[in-house]
């Protein structure tokens, strides 16, 4: 049996990301990895914003997404104007807040279904 490998994804930024860059990701993960990616995102003097939306493909097309935007406040301030196209974005504090916000939302949207179905 040959050992697993297993590479974080805060260590795939570090060679990833150029010098500058702003990595924002819109996917819905784990908190503490968000704060992984961005703290190795700042030691490539770079920055990474987690911002997991919620809304569906209904409001992906219609640019009516909810924008749950965590990390440092400035730089998510200088990505308003894309947030603004994909729909409205909420500033919900430091680097991994956005994925606990989503979180939260989750399960309110399950308990909603959940007390529909009574």
């Amino acid at each position: 049996m040959y050992p697993v490998l297993q590479i974080s994804s805060a260590l795939v930024c570090l060679f990833l990301f150029n010098l500058g860059d702003v990595h924002v990701d819109t996917t819905s993960s784990h908190p503490q990895l968000a704060r992984e990616i961005f703290n190795a995102a700042r030691l490539k003097d770079c920055w990474a914003v987690d911002a997991p939306v919620s809304g569906g493909d209904i409001g992906a097309r219609d640019g009516k997404l909810a924008i749950f935007a965590a990390g440092d406040k400035g730089v998510v301030d200088w990505l308003s104007p894309l947030f603004e196209v994909m729909g409205k974005a909420t500033y919900v504090g430091k680097a991994g807040c956005g994925q606990s916000c989503k979180i939260a939302n989750q399960i309110v949207v399950g308990a909603n279904l959940l007390g529909l179905s009574e």
